[in-house]
């Protein structure tokens, strides 16, 4: 089965002394052990290098570019790459506007459309209550991977 992994998940993993790493890299252990395809979203690579690229003091990792290459190599090497399409902007744009989304929701229900047009089923995020809305998604928190 695809499963698609949130960009916090992604974070979590490249952090050794955060106290999320070890719940977000067991849980992707026991996904390769079961043969789960791992996808990640365009989305995510662009979100995890903002905030890799981002000041420490800015809530960021403090990563040089060179260090953000690096590991989103290591992301393209390790996870399927999702790509959005015009179906995905469709489902999008239909969902924005029937749920009224605003602000940073944007960003989920982009990964939900994206998601949907896939027929992905599943997601691993840390913000599973992001993905409630979704009734054809199921959000699983690391700690529910088992």
């Amino acid at each position: 089965m695809a499963i698609l992994i949130d960009t916090n998940i992604l974070l979590r993993v490249v952090q050794p002394t955060h106290p999320m790493h070890p719940v977000a890299v067991r849980a992707l252990e026991i996904l390769m052990s079961r043969g789960e395809r791992l996808m990640i979203a365009v989305q995510s690579v662009a979100e995890f290098w903002n905030v890799a690229t981002r000041p420490e003091a800015n809530n960021g990792l403090g990563f040089t570019i060179e260090e953000s290459r690096d590991e989103v190599k290591k992301l393209e090497g390790f996870f399927e790459i999702l790509y959005e399409n015009a179906r995905s902007y469709g489902i999008w744009k239909e969902l924005v506007l029937n749920q009224r989304v605003r602000g940073t929701k944007v960003h989920d229900t982009r990964l939900g459309a994206v998601m949907m047009a896939n027929e992905i089923r599943q997601i691993v995020t840390f913000n599973v209550a992001d993905f409630a809305r979704f009734t054809s998604i199921v959000a699983s928190h690391p700690d529910q991977i088992t």
